[in-house]
């Protein structure tokens, strides 16, 4: 069982940060990045920003099972300056009797180098875990772990981000949260630790294959000392930049299908489907929808 929900947790963590490389028309750049998740993942991706942008998502995994994982997400970014600009999520995930609250903002400041730019990330967030009270167990009265009253544990975290976007090609490198947070007793600790850092590389790359179809191969790399490593990757192939469709695949054994649609200058839609593959986890299936509109928009860097 705590295999189970150890794997769990690391395929909710590679869904969540990189389910897929891109929403069809929002880059302006022509690039098709991944948009899902990338505040949390690394806040350099909001010096990017060239108008304003709002998504909100949903990721159900592991239907059918009582307590499955669900995470949600808001997310707002904005270009203040032509070199500038400013982001905020709310994330709320939810495993079990566990559920964790994050809100965050983040600033990030690009440079240009010759047609591409490079932009430097900072992200400040503050965050709250609950956990709920069993009460209908034989011997739960007994037992203080499930009659005390439990108040929610507060405390905050950083992360820092570099980002790289040329005209095809884009890179980043980030450490999403500076600090560990760890329960301690009924409180929640904030420590550096180095050895548990965690490290993300995401990098892709756009191939025109006629003037109105492209495919873009992206990859995500995660790397840690206290942890497995976890990767992820996905082919997509575009038409016009509305429309998309993209196979992938996640560790430890998760196949990937998307779909996405541009149903207006401002509005667009994609919905993915995983479903696990190891022998351990047939019905280990999740669904994931996000809504994004953009609006505004603010002349590119020169």
């Amino acid at each position: 069982m705590k295999k189970i929900i150890t794997t769990i947790a690391t395929s909710v963590l590679l869904c969540n940060t990189f389910t897929s490389v891109a929403q069809p028309h929002f880059d302006e750049q022509g690039n098709l990045n991944y948009r899902d998740y990338e505040l949390l993942l690394n806040p350099a991706t909001v010096g990017m920003a060239t108008q304003s942008q709002l998504s909100l998502s949903a990721h159900k995994q592991w239907l059918g099972f009582e307590g499955a994982p669900l995470s949600e997400l808001l997310q707002y970014r904005m270009p203040i300056a032509q070199h500038s600009g400013l982001g905020a999520w709310v994330h709320n995930d939810a495993l079990g009797v566990t559920n964790n609250l994050q809100v965050g903002v983040m600033y990030a400041h690009k440079i240009r180098l010759k047609n591409n730019f490079l932009s430097f990330g900072l992200s400040l967030s503050a965050l709250t875990m609950q956990e709920s009270r069993i009460t209908d167990l034989s011997d739960a009265e007994s037992d203080k772990t499930f009659t005390d009253p439990l108040s929610s544990r507060f405390g905050f975290n950083a992360g820092f981000g570099v980002y790289y976007a040329g005209e095809n090609l884009y890179a980043g490198v980030s450490i999403p949260q500076l600090l560990t947070n760890e329960i301690k007793e009924n409180s929640l600790s904030n420590g550096m630790d180095v050895a548990r850092l965690q490290y993300c590389f995401t990098g892709g790359y756009r191939f025109a294959v006629t003037d109105k179809i492209s495919l873009s191969p992206s990859a995500l790399l995660q790397l840690s000392g206290a942890t497995e490593v976890g990767y992820a990757f996905m082919l997509t192939a575009a038409y016009n930049k509305r429309v998309e469709a993209g196979a992938g695949w996640a560790s430890p054994s998760q196949l990937q299908l998307s779909v996405g649609a541009a149903v207006t200058k401002k509005l667009s839609l994609r919905y993915q489907f995983s479903q696990e593959t190891g022998s351990e986890y047939h019905a280990g299936s999740s669904h994931f929808i996000v809504v994004r509109f953009a609006w505004g928009g603010r002349k590119p860097a020169t």
